[in-house]
C-alpha cells in the first residue's frame, strides 16, 4: 500500500511538472504574438507558440514567401506540375498572409496562388477548374488586380465558346461544353458590372445561346446589354439581334403574333435609334470603321425584316377577317360578322399597303361593297 501511494505521488508530481513546463513555454512564446489589423481581413493574431511550433520556428508569412518563391522557380523551369502542387498548398494554408512576388507586387499569398494555378490549369485545358480558381480570387480578394483576373476569365470562356475541349488527366480530350461557356460569360457579366468587360460577356453569352437554340437566354442577355449599357458600341448590334431572334420565333399567320409584334418593335427601334451611327465611348477609330461597315448591312436587313414582319401581321389580320367573312354566318347573323371582317381587312391594308395581303383584303372589301349595293 505504501509503495502504491509513493508511486501515485510521483506520478502527480511528474504531471504537475509537465504541465508547468508547457504552460511556461506557451506563456513565453505567446509574448511574441502580435495582434494585426487588416482593413480587408480584419483583426488577426500573428506569431505566438502555435505558429512557431507548427511552422518550424518560422512565421506564417515567411513560410508563404518561401513557398511562393519555390513555385515561381518551378514555373521558370517549366515544372508546371510541381508549381501547381505548390500553389495548391499556398492557397490552402495561407489565406491571409501577404507576400512579395518576383516582380515586386505585394499581394495575398492565396490570391496569387489561385491566379497562377488557374493559368497552369488553363495550359492543361482544365477550363472549369481554372475558371473556378479565378472566381475565388474575385469573391475573396477584391484588392487583387481585378482587370487581370477578368481578362483571364474572358479568355477561358471564349476558348470554351469556340469549341475547346476539357482534357481529362491533362491529355484525354473530353466533350465540347457550350453550356459551361454560357455560364462563364454570364458570371463574368455579374463580376464586372461595368462597361469595360460586361457588354462583351453579355454579347458572347447571347451568341452561344443562339448557336445552341436557346432563344430565351439569348434574349435575356441582349436585353440586359441594351438596358444596362445603352451607350456601348455593342448596343447597336444587340437591338438588331433582338429583332432577328424574335423574327425567328414567328411560326406563321395562323399562330399567335406576339413574337411578330416584338420583332416589329425592335426593327423600328433599330431604324430610329441608329439611323445615323456615332462613335461610342472607348471605341477606337479602327473598331468604329469596321462597325460602320457592318452597320450599313444591318440597316438594309432591318428595313427588309420590318417589311416581312408587317406583312406577317397583315396576313394574320387577313386570315382572321376571312374567317369572319366566310364562316362567321355559321355562328351568328351575317350582319353581326361583317363589321369585324371589314375591320380586320382595313388593318391588313394599313399594316402593309404594298403587300399581297393588302391587295387581297382590298378585293374582299369590294365584295362587301357589291353585297351592300345589291337591293
Amino acid at each position: 500500500m505504501v509503495f502504491r501511494f509513493n508511486t501515485m505521488d510521483k506520478m502527480k508530481k511528474l504531471n504537475f511538472c509537465g504541465w508547468f513546463v508547457l504552460g511556461t513555454i506557451f506563456s513565453l512564446n505567446s509574448l511574441e504574438a502580435k495582434i494585426v489589423f487588416d482593413g480587408e481581413k480584419g483583426l488577426r493574431l500573428e506569431g505566438g507558440f502555435l505558429s512557431r511550433f507548427f511552422g518550424g520556428f518560422e512565421s506564417d508569412g515567411e513560410q508563404a514567401q518561401a513557398l511562393l518563391e519555390k513555385a515561381e522557380s518551378e514555373l521558370a523551369e517549366n515544372d508546371f506540375r510541381g508549381a501547381l502542387s505548390t500553389y495548391k498548398k499556398i492557397a490552402k494554408r495561407f489565406p491571409i498572409e501577404k507576400v512579395e512576388t518576383s516582380d515586386g507586387r505585394k499581394v495575398y499569398a492565396a490570391a496569387e496562388a489561385l491566379y497562377q494555378s488557374a493559368l497552369v490549369r488553363e495550359r492543361y485545358s482544365q477550363w472549369g477548374k481554372a475558371f473556378d480558381a479565378l472566381q475565388q480570387v474575385v469573391e475573396k480578394y477584391p484588392s487583387y488586380d481585378f482587370d487581370k483576373v477578368i481578362v483571364a476569365q474572358s479568355r477561358i470562356a471564349a476558348k470554351l465558346g469556340a469549341g475547346a475541349r476539357t482534357k481529362v488527366f491533362r491529355f484525354i480530350p473530353g466533350f465540347k461544353n457550350y453550356g459551361q461557356a454560357l455560364e462563364f460569360h454570364q458570371k463574368i457579366a455579374e463580376n464586372a458590372r461595368g462597361p469595360e468587360h460586361a457588354p462583351v460577356a453579355l454579347m458572347a453569352s447571347a451568341d452561344i445561346a443562339r448557336r445552341d437554340k436557346k432563344e430565351v437566354e439569348a434574349i435575356d442577355s441582349l436585353e440586359r446589354l441594351i438596358n444596362l449599357y445603352p451607350e456601348d458600341s455593342l448596343s447597336e448590334k444587340a437591338y438588331f439581334d433582338l429583332a432577328v431572334i424574335h423574327e425567328s420565333m414567328v411560326k406563321g399567320p395562323l399562330y399567335d403574333q406576339g413574337a411578330t409584334l416584338k420583332a416589329v418593335n425592335f426593327y423600328e427601334d433599330y431604324l430610329i435609334l441608329f439611323e445615323a451611327l456615332a462613335k461610342a465611348p472607348r471605341e477606337t477609330d479602327d473598331d468604329f470603321a469596321k462597325r460602320r461597315e457592318a452597320w450599313k448591312l444591318r440597316l438594309q436587313e432591318a428595313e427588309k425584316g420590318l417589311g416581312r414582319m408587317r406583312d406577317m401581321l397583315a396576313r394574320s389580320k387577313l386570315e382572321i377577317g376571312q374567317f369572319y367573312h366566310r364562316h362567321g354566318h355559321k355562328f351568328a347573323p351575317r350582319s353581326s360578322v361583317e363589321k369585324p371582317a371589314i375591320q380586320y381587312y382595313n388593318e391588313a391594308i394599313t399594316l402593309a399597303p404594298d403587300s399581297d395581303s393588302a391587295r387581297s383584303a382590298t378585293e374582299l372589301l369590294k365584295e362587301f361593297e357589291k353585297t351592300e349595293s345589291q337591293p
